[in-house]
């Protein structure tokens, strides 16, 4: 399988493809706060230090990858797979890829908060490189992952 990931800033054409993924249960359940992606779409291209990915394979949309950069040089990144693509490693590929952007890589932090029941977006993460900062999950039910671009760790907790 090809795994060449074009990473693509969204865009209106691209936001119709991800509304077919919302149609899955899954999708909207991790990620349902995205909804109505109209709405989200039009905060996102006017929030500073936002940065919304399409991932394409050969030209296809296979992937959506969201990063919030704070003023503290650390971010924060969500990852949406086509549902029909799940499972088939895009999503590994996708997050490398996108720690590779020199938007990130300049960082000095990038976490990802994956519920607990999540296993493949743990698995996920960790194939990328992120370790996991505390084993018990937080108040939301979410355990933090983090990855140092720099591959320093000092300010882990």
């Amino acid at each position: 399988m090809e795994r060449s990931i074009v990473l693509t800033r969204l865009d209106e054409q691209g936001l119709a493809a991800l509304a077919t993924w919302f149609a899955d249960g899954e999708s909207q359940r991790r990620l349902g706060g995205m909804l109505p992606l109209q709405g989200w779409f039009a905060r996102m291209r006017t929030s500073p230090g936002r940065y919304e990915w399409l991932a394409l394979v050969r030209g296809r949309p296979v992937g959506l990858v969201s990063v919030e950069v704070y003023a503290d040089k650390s971010a924060s990144v969500a990852l949406l797979i086509d549902p029909a693509r799940r499972r088939q490693g895009y999503g590994t590929h996708i997050m490398r890829a996108v720690l590779a952007r020199p938007e990130v890589a300049r960082l000095a932090r990038v976490e990802a908060g994956i519920e607990v029941d999540n296993l493949a977006g743990r698995r996920c993460a960790e194939a990328a490189g992120f370790v996991l900062l505390h084993p018990e999950p937080d108040g939301d039910g979410f355990l933090t992952l983090v990855y140092y671009p720099t591959g320093r760790g000092e300010d882990r907790e």
